[in-house]
């Protein structure tokens, strides 16, 4: 029996090792290699801002309070555009988004956008890089450090070596992980499971508001060219699939002669096989895998930037992805470890918003991979839109699968909007796909939390012959609509979107349609607070609502004992919504904690009162980082909104919270 307590200790650093990994070392031997996470204590915020300020002079107050981005940076860098080009040909747009272009440093830029909208746009992503490098440059001397006061020149694999968390995954001896969780740097410790990854295969633009007449890609914005994704760099992780007659790995990049995808290939669409060890391809066994072209990543990125193609006799269907004019690059993961490795990777090339269509663990826990996501989520400022899982009840386990468990991703449940692989729509409101995952432990937020199109969804791989469709049902096929209305967003308002991922996901969920979705108790009950159902989340995603609600946005930094409130002035008669999102951030000696049970969760609720100062609607969740409510105003006049920190898992921190009222009348 391996001792847990050795005397003279002056903590429990037995606490540190977790159950789990503890039966596993009661079953080893001395001399084996067990593969563990490190989970070490990073690096306080402020080390970040200072270094900001004085070797970058980039005061993040400039760049991240929208008035004093305008005020400070916007306005100069307009000044001189304007004194560059003239105001004319600086503001300049053109009259038919993808029409015209300007060359700059090599680039050709849509005119859609006009000049100074692509000079602060600029702006914007030279913050965010420059705040990222500083992070990478802090963490990789941390983690480095670690390893060579720890490890030394012990014949121990490094099996990850975050540069942006303070996370680290090696093999270790029993007396090996006794002594990291006896090092005061050493949080906590837990066992790495390496488990292949694998893709959830199993257009609807109309029913999510972003098609060519009516959504977000018509007059109703940016000057009539609608959005497009113009400015927006995507990312997109693909799991390997496997050869069934070898079970090899082979498939997991997109086809580039694929037809909605092969004019934009090495343009605006790249691949890079660069997750594995070192930056290098990724390994099965050591070995490199040769990655081929695949259907999913195929299917999954056309959904997404698919060039817009017409198939068939007249009448012909049109097929476009959500935004054709964005650039993406795709990743391929084959096992947890090189999800957030891929992740780092698209965030080093622009990516500010990633979509996983692919699974890990389908338990019910908060996994470690959800926790390293989470932690890149809150340090790199990156939006992750990730597939629920296809573990409905027509699989028993009705599970989310990882990394759809963490609290800072966008979780996508799958809406059965078609009935067939043609253009047949269903019955309004519409029912989630059976498959579709919703479970998870009871201490962890509700999953999903928004719902997409996607049953018989269909993507162009050939505008002749035989097999002219790529076509699947299942979270795969949802989870990129949802990431091609975040780039429209991102378009709309490049600043607090590609540097707030909480924000992203509070106007994401402000804008979707609960009405859209079958309210019945039977199939998908209310859940924790008045708003949120167990497997639709929020309802549908529908572009423009999320376009419209970001106007009334306000973000804040919130602390232990702070009540915020907030104050709109409504009509009687007037119906409306009001959404509040806090983050699972690290707090500020940079420490990322794991959830095991609700004490491991912040609590804020939300209390909504009339202009007599009566509450007349609240949602008071004790689980979920987002809180809900909808409310008929009775009473013209002033209303407020309170938002009260009920618990604190660390009191002296801030938590992000962003929050809005919109009108849905």
């Amino acid at each position: 029996m391996l001792n847990k307590l050795t005397e003279g200790d002056s903590y429990k650093w037995e606490s540190k090792i977790s159950t789990e990994l503890w039966k596993v070392m009661e079953e080893k031997s001395d001399d084996d290699l067990i593969p563990v996470w490190l989970w070490l204590i990073g690096i306080d915020s402020r080390v970040i801002t200072n270094a900001l300020i004085n070797e970058k002079g980039m005061n993040p107050a400039d760049y991240e309070d929208p008035a004093r981005f305008e005020r400070e940076i916007a306005s100069e860098v307009t000044r001189q555009v304007e004194a560059r080009y003239g105001y004319e040909e600086a503001h300049y747009t053109a009259a038919t988004a993808g029409t015209e272009h300007w060359e700059q440093d090599g680039e050709f830029l849509d005119r859609s956008i006009s000049l100074v909208n692509w000079a602060i746009n600029a702006k914007i992503d030279e913050y965010r890089m420059t705040r990222i490098g500083i992070i990478e440059r802090e963490y990789s001397a941390l983690n480095d450090k670690f390893v060579a006061d720890n490890i030394g020149e012990k014949p121990r694999e490094i099996i990850y070596n975050s540069r942006c968390t303070a996370t680290l995954i090696v093999e270790a001896t029993k007396t090996e992980i006794v002594a990291y969780a006896k090092n005061e740097s050493v949080h906590d410790i837990s066992l790495y499971v390496h488990e292949p990854l694998v893709p959830l295969l199993n257009q609807a633009l109309t029913q999510i508001g972003a098609d060519s007449t009516t959504g977000t890609k018509s007059g109703y914005y940016n000057y009539g060219l609608g959005y497009k994704g113009t400015g927006v760099t995507i990312g997109v992780i693909e799991a390997l699939e496997t050869n069934p007659a070898t079970g090899l790995f082979t498939a997991g990049r997109f086809d580039p002669t694929a037809a909605q995808l092969s004019g934009i290939n090495n343009v605006r669409l790249f691949y890079n096989n660069d997750a594995g060890p070192g930056g290098g391809p990724v390994q099965n066994g050591g070995v490199p895998v040769t990655v081929t072209n695949g259907t999913h990543a195929s299917f999954v990125t056309s959904i997404i930037v698919g060039q817009p193609v017409s198939v068939g006799s007249a009448p012909s269907v049109t097929y476009e992805g959500v935004v054709p004019y964005a650039k993406v690059y795709q990743n391929t993961a084959a096992f947890p470890v090189d999800v957030p490795r891929a992740i780092r990777q698209l965030v080093s090339k622009g990516c500010t918003v990633i979509n996983f269509s692919t699974r890990g663990s389908s338990s019910t826990a908060y996994e470690d991979l959800d926790r390293e996501v989470d932690q890149e989520i809150a340090n790199l400022g990156v939006t992750l839109v990730v597939a629920a899982g296809n573990y409905g009840s027509m699989n028993l386990s009705n599970n989310i699968t990882s990394p759809g468990k963490a609290l800072n991703a966008i979780t996508v449940g799958n809406a059965y909007t078609k009935s067939s692989g043609t253009t047949a729509i269903t019955t309004l409101p519409y029912d989630i796909n059976l498959g579709s995952s919703f479970n998870q432990v009871a201490y962890i937020p509700n999953k999903p939390d928004i719902s997409a199109p996607g049953t018989w969804i269909r993507a162009v791989q050939s505008t002749a012959g035989s097999g002219q469709f790529y076509e699947g049902t299942g979270t795969s096929g949802a989870a990129p609509f949802v990431t091609g209305v975040v780039a429209q967003m991102m378009e709309r308002d490049p600043l607090m979107t590609k540097l707030f991922p909480v924000y992203v996901k509070s106007r994401v969920l402000q804008g979707a349609r609960a009405d859209q979705i079958s309210t019945s108790n039977s199939n998908n009950p209310i859940v924790d607070n008045n708003y949120l159902r167990d497997k639709s989340g929020a309802g549908m995603v529908n572009a423009p609502g999320a376009i419209n609600s970001m106007g009334g946005t306000i973000m804040q930094r919130v602390y232990s004992s702070t009540i915020s409130s907030s104050m709109a002035f409504y009509v009687a008669g007037k119906n409306v919504r009001v959404v509040v999102v806090f983050d699972k951030a690290n707090d500020s000696n940079g420490i990322s904690r794991p959830i095991s049970s609700l004490s491991d969760l912040d609590n804020l609720d939300i209390y909504l009162k009339n202009p007599s100062g009566t509450i007349i609607a609240s949602s008071t969740s004790f689980r979920n980082n987002v809180e809900i409510v909808e409310f008929t105003v009775t009473t013209t006049g002033m209303y407020t909104l309170e938002i009260v920190p009920v618990s604190r898992v660390n009191p002296s921190d801030e938590v992000r919270v962003s929050w809005s009222w919109v009108t849905t009348n």
